[in-house]
């Protein structure tokens, strides 16, 4: 579809490569997002879903990014470019209550079948390995430590399997919050070992 090729070409310009929030992070979660609706034949709106996630991390790559939240910023700049493309206003609030209700922190619980799927499918791309890349390329932009990844994990990361609205989701959640489990089992009992090491006897 024309539109969705228009808007799919904006977003890898504007978004670029960066594999924790670019467009790598939105083509996964389209993937994601399209596994989960062919679960639910002839109840997707799959252009309202597909348009969605396009455009539902487009908000961090703007200077308001680091003073409202992403997905209020996203919403807004689909509102715009929907407009442009002339897509009908009715299906532009839609596409904004879908991409609003997919923060984690706004918390915000999704009224239609494609915001559950987008809140899932994104929430899937932060668990596993390869949630655990993500967090680490993050942190590194933010020179995060070793210890405060750790409490990021800790305090959201593994909290994300208990918001899947979809079955499938869920089952999928549960398999990747395994890897990272382990993944803090191990980074734990590592950091640990290094913090016991007497400094004084090695030299």
């Amino acid at each position: 579809m024309k539109l969705i090729t228009t808007i799919r070409s904006l977003v890898k310009i504007i978004m670029g490569d960066d594999e924790a929030h670019g467009y790598p992070h939105v083509e996964r979660v389209e993937r994601l997002a399209l596994w989960i609706a062919s679960h639910y034949k002839g109840q997707v709106d799959r252009e309202l879903l597909l348009i969605s996630v396009l455009l539902h991390d487009i908000g961090r790559f703007t200077p308001k990014a680091n003073e409202v939240n992403h997905a209020i910023i996203s919403a807004e700049i689909a509102e715009e470019i929907l407009k442009c493309l002339g897509y009908p206003e009715g299906k532009i609030s839609l596409v904004k209550d879908i991409i609003k209700s997919h923060s984690y922190s706004l918390n915000i619980v999704p009224k239609s079948i494609e915001a559950k799927i987008l809140s899932d499918a994104d929430k899937l791309d932060a668990l596993g390995a390869i949630g655990i890349a993500r967090v680490f390329i993050h942190s590194a932009r933010l020179n995060r430590s070793l210890r405060d990844s750790l409490n990021h994990f800790k305090e959201k990361i593994v909290r994300l399997p208990n918001l899947m609205y979809t079955e499938i989701a869920r089952k999928e959640a549960m398999r990747r919050l395994k890897i990272i489990l382990d993944f803090i089992k191990n980074l734990e009992e590592e950091l640990e070992f290094i913090d016991k090491v007497d400094k004084t006897k090695l030299t």
